[in-house]
């Protein structure tokens, strides 16, 4: 699977999902193979500073001792500049030429609010992108909760805060409504839902020191980064 540096052949760049949000048991049998064969892991940062602890963590536990860790340097704000991510998709480049195959890192699943997909349209170097998926915290919290998210031919919506405008619009038809990153008003989102027929689920740290999963939860809800809730509609 992996390669060196040499002759004609293209550098790997491998984005490995860690598992979400943050257990290192969750992270795939390939995803730790690569870690451990990798001679430099790139770990950029997410929404707080804790996430990169997190993946670091992570990450130490299965690189091999003579491995680089780069942390990209991005600022922590919602929307990078482009020079910003010229910038970091550089300092990929440069490691793809010297090392062959790399590796960068995200928290949860590549394929979903990944910083690699914020990076991939700057980096205009030659390399092959290997995309190794990882546990969401959606998958890991409901798991940890218990709860189904669909089943026969039933719709999910995977919402970001509070936006309360596509939140009421999906209520009009969905049959589970995922609302993520919960460092904002999550009880005022638990109690609309509630209001409109949805048993609502809160979870915090899924896997993590501080979990907390509470059912059908009322009035003021931890905010954290960390935290998302899940909502069934309910038939009868």
């Amino acid at each position: 699977m992996m390669h060196e540096k040499g002759g004609n052949e293209v550098p790997r760049l491998y984005i490995i999902g860690l598992g979400g949000p943050g257990d290192p048991g969750l992270i795939t049998v390939m995803g730790a193979e690569v870690l451990r064969q990798v001679k430099l892991v790139f770990i950029p940062p997410h929404s707080t500073g804790s996430n990169r602890s997190l993946a670091y963590t992570i990450v130490s536990r299965y690189v091999s001792p003579d491995a680089q860790i780069v942390f990209l340097g991005f600022p922590m704000v919602k929307e990078p500049s482009a020079e910003t991510l010229m910038a970091n998709a550089s300092v990929i480049c440069d490691g793809l030429r010297r090392y062959g195959s790399v590796a960068f890192v995200v928290l949860g699943d590549p394929s979903l609010y990944s910083t690699f997909y914020r990076v991939k349209p700057f980096i205009n170097c030659d390399y092959e992108p290997i995309i190794i998926p990882g546990v969401s915290s959606i998958m890991a919290c409901a798991a940890k909760a218990g709860v189904n998210l669909a089943i026969g031919g039933e719709s999910i919506v995977i919402l970001v805060g509070d936006d309360t405008e596509r939140l009421t619009r999906a209520m009009d038809f969905a049959d589970t409504i995922i609302v993520l990153k919960g460092n904002t008003d999550m009880g005022g989102i638990a109690a609309l839902l509630r209001d409109h027929g949805y048993s609502v689920t809160y979870a915090r740290r899924c896997y993590m020191d501080g979990e907390l999963i509470i059912k059908e939860p009322s009035g003021e809800l931890p905010r954290d980064y960390f935290s998302l809730i899940i909502a069934r509609r309910i038939y009868k």
